[in-house]
């Protein structure tokens, strides 16, 4: 029996390219982080002090996770989240865009981002910025999804007052 094993191991060795462990390909991350580009262009804000790179991380982070709500809201027409995320004077808006009575659902992708930080509060709760070309993979279909209505890249430009948590 001890010798059928040591036989297999060495034959299960040599066919797997001689090396122990797992296959090379599983060492490696190869997953694809799916989140858009994004550049901080000026990190010196005219008001207040340089934030470290660990408080650029969260702000990049919280500021994608709010894109990513909004996303979210528009392809699933769910506005639970929105209030997590935005301004009250957004909620309308952003209600009317999800209306579950419309006849269109729109979907939207964030592709980059360009940060210019204008403004950080002394304790480093609310931040401002300038978000520059930011590019946004829009498209309106029917809510059947039968038909696509409108598609395009669209390129905007944001000022942004966030709050940390």
């Amino acid at each position: 029996m001890l010798f059928v094993w040591i036989v297999s191991t060495t034959l299960a060795y040599f066919h797997t390219g001689a090396e122990w462990g797992p296959p090379e390909v599983y060492q490696k991350n190869t997953l694809i982080k799916n989140a858009p580009e994004l550049v901080w262009d000026n990190t010196i804000p005219e008001n207040g002090f340089q934030p470290d790179s660990f408080l650029q991380l969260q702000i990049a982070e919280g500021y994608l996770k709010a894109w990513q709500a909004l996303n979210y809201c528009y392809r699933t027409k769910n506005t639970d989240i929105i209030e997590d995320h935005f301004a009250e004077t957004h909620w309308e808006y952003l209600r009317n865009m999800t209306d579950e009575q419309s006849d269109f659902l729109v979907e939207q992708a964030d592709l980059g981002h360009h940060l210019d930080l204008t403004a950080l509060s002394l304790d480093k709760q609310v931040v401002a910025f300038k978000d520059r070309g930011v590019k946004i993979k829009k498209k309106i279909r029917s809510k059947d999804l039968t038909q696509t209505i409108y598609s395009d890249i669209q390129e905007a430009d944001f000022d942004v007052v966030m709050t940390l948590d």
